[in-house]
């Protein structure tokens, strides 16, 4: 008896299963250059952040590797409250430098990402495999992710419910 009451469980567990690629793939960050060289300028990572409503971008050197991340919170925090000019600020003079930075691996959940950005009070990770990166992550692309599983459940228990299947996933 108890045997078939845990494949219901196993299998609504497989559904949601996501990864930090799953959620790149969804990403804003997807369909974008979320790249900054570290010798451009300030003010041109500043128009990108208004023109693509974004909050952070990745910063690479001339070789395309990460640098760092270069965030709206470093900008307020290293360049507007120091009223510099941003024409004349280099972005690798005020970025965050890749030993500092947090980071998203291939394989890591939802869950782990969560925990990542909340322990370290941060809204954006780099996505890196094997040195090489592969993406930018928000906190809003998890809180989409997290809303979507909402809704799904919900859907299954209410099916459930209603008599539709005889265990979830079953129509």
């Amino acid at each position: 008896m108890f045997q078939s009451l845990s494949k219901p469980v196993t299998k609504i567990v497989r559904c949601f299963s996501t990864n930090a690629v799953d959620i790149f793939k969804k990403s804003c960050y997807s369909k974008i250059d979320y790249k900054i060289n570290e010798n451009e300028n300030v003010q041109k990572a500043v128009n990108r952040f208004a023109s693509c409503d974004i909050g952070c971008l990745a910063v690479v050197d001339n070789h395309n590797k990460l640098v760092g991340i270069f965030s709206e919170g470093d900008f307020i925090k290293k360049v507007a409250s120091a009223e510099k000019e941003t024409a004349a600020i280099q972005i690798k003079d005020v970025c965050t430098h890749a030993p500092s930075i947090l980071i998203a691996k291939p394989d890591d959940s939802l869950e782990e990402l969560m925990s990542k950005m909340h322990v370290k009070k941060i809204r954006h990770l780099v996505l890196v495999d094997k040195e090489e990166l592969q993406g930018l992550i928000s906190i809003t692309d998890l809180f989409r992710e997290i809303i979507k599983k909402d809704k799904e459940m919900i859907r299954r228990f209410t099916d459930y419910k209603l008599g539709k299947g005889a265990y979830f996933g079953s129509d």
